[in-house]
């Protein structure tokens, strides 16, 4: 499926296993690299290709990493993952349904399930990375921090703040004990947002779901409050 902005520029292509054959290829296409990095990289047009070919398998290495609690990532990893944490943490989010999903059959018939690529050493996906994407810890504390509202459902009081803390929006669900006005107040900050006039900020109470390795996966409002009046 396609979620809007999406980059015409790179394509991927997955190709049914052969038969006999469990090996999956995805192939990656990549046309005018100078407009995905830009003239940053300078150069001759092989070697911006190249570079960007290079950078996209790294970050779809990172992304697998991180979603599976692999912690094994080279340098030039640890550089993509610290100039765009956010935006990390924001695709092992959307992934991790289907990282999910893809283990499944370990420990049904499958030992392991092997990720190579020759820009990187290959990634293995085994009973222990199973463990990991099927865990969560909940940690009952709350806490109180400044956030916006990005998205809302009315219907099943459900939706996604963006916490400046974080530097990322994450998932919510309201807590059916929570005050009648919360729910107002949620959407109160979303108009704000969309209008993008003036602040969206609220203060958010919440309890959390977090990975084994603490990054924050699921939060459960219990109350919200408005930082500024009305206008």
């Amino acid at each position: 499926r396609r979620r809007y902005p999406f980059d015409e520029n790179i394509s991927f292509y997955l190709y049914a296993p052969k038969q006999g054959s469990l090996e999956q290829i995805l192939q990656m296409v990549i046309q005018h690299p100078e407009a995905i990095v830009g003239g940053a990289l300078g150069g001759a047009a092989g070697n911006l290709l190249s570079d960007t070919t290079k950078f996209t398998v790294k970050t779809i290495g990172l992304v697998l990493s991180k979603a599976c609690g692999l912690i094994s990532l080279d340098n030039e990893q640890k550089k993509i993952d610290a100039a765009l944490t956010s935006d990390i943490d924001a695709l092992v989010e959307a992934i991790e349904p289907a990282m999910r999903d893809l283990h499944v059959p370990i420990g049904n018939g499958v030992n392991k399930i092997r990720f190579s690529s020759s820009l990187q050493p290959p990634l293995v996906f085994d009973a222990e990375t199973k463990e990991y994407v099927f865990s969560s810890i909940f940690e009952e504390d709350e806490v109180t921090i400044v956030g916006r509202v990005s998205a809302l459902n009315a219907n099943n009081r459900t939706g996604r703040v963006y916490f400046h803390d974080y530097n990322r929006s994450v998932p919510f669900q309201v807590n059916k004990s929570a005050p009648d006005n919360t729910m107002a107040i949620l959407s109160w900050s979303l108009n704000r947002y969309i209008g993008r006039s003036v602040s969206s900020d609220i203060f958010v109470k919440f309890s959390k779901q977090v990975s084994t390795d603490g990054r924050v996966k699921k939060i459960y409002i219990s109350s919200a409050e408005k930082i500024s009046p009305i206008i």
